[in-house]
């Protein structure tokens, strides 16, 4: 199948097991350190995801990217996400960061009835001390963020896939031009989202 471009190719992931995992991923300064950053896909859900109740926990995630250690519960590390989070009473695209210290710091914002089975770009910037979540090229909220993302120990890259206490939670859909990019704040203002896919170099 095409992603958001007629002629490009997508990553699938079937909801079940399908994950892209890139190991050592901190390693060769890869880690964001105090600088600027820019995380962006685009991502296109298997269905037009409703809210879910408490009995599907879990399943009401679609985890797009995590850096190896996107746990609600670890305080002890550097750690950030993004996802989609459809759990009562709110449909909600979010950016999530640890500072490794007191907890996670998160940018949500409500996409109300956006379909989520069409396709739809995604921005995660830091520029300076402020991290802002973009959501198809408008700047949909931002924090404070200016902690070292630094790493004490080796991490993985997980795209499709994140662990919350041991629970795993899976992507059903497409994503296309996932773009990770240290030392550049690519987005400060509401822009409009690639029209081509990205250069291979």
């Amino acid at each position: 199948s095409t992603g958001p471009y007629s002629t490009q190719g997508v990553l699938n992931f079937d909801g079940v097991d399908d994950r892209l995992a890139i190991p050592g991923f901190s390693n060769e300064g890869r880690s964001f350190g105090t600088g600027d950053f820019t995380i962006e896909c685009w991502v296109k859900c298997a269905t037009n995801r409703s809210t879910a109740d408490d009995g599907v926990f879990n399943a009401a995630f679609e985890p797009f990217l995590d850096n190896g250690f996107g746990d609600y519960a670890r305080t002890d590390e550097n750690w950030y996400k993004l996802e989609y989070d459809f759990r009562n009473p709110n449909r909600l695209v979010r950016f999530v960061l640890s500072d490794g210290s007191t907890g996670a710091a998160t940018v949500s914002y409500n996409i109300g009835s956006t379909d989520v089975s069409e396709w739809h770009h995604v921005a995660a910037v830091r520029s300076g001390s402020t991290a802002t979540l973009y959501y198809d090229g408008v700047d949909v909220g931002w924090i404070t963020h200016s902690v070292d993302m630094a790493y004490s120990e080796n991490r993985t890259l997980e795209i499709g896939h994140t662990t919350v206490t041991d629970v795993n939670r899976w992507f059903d859909g497409q994503m296309a031009d996932l773009r990770i990019t240290k030392g550049v704040a690519r987005y400060t203002a509401d822009f409009t989202p690639p029209t081509v896919s990205f250069p291979t170099r």
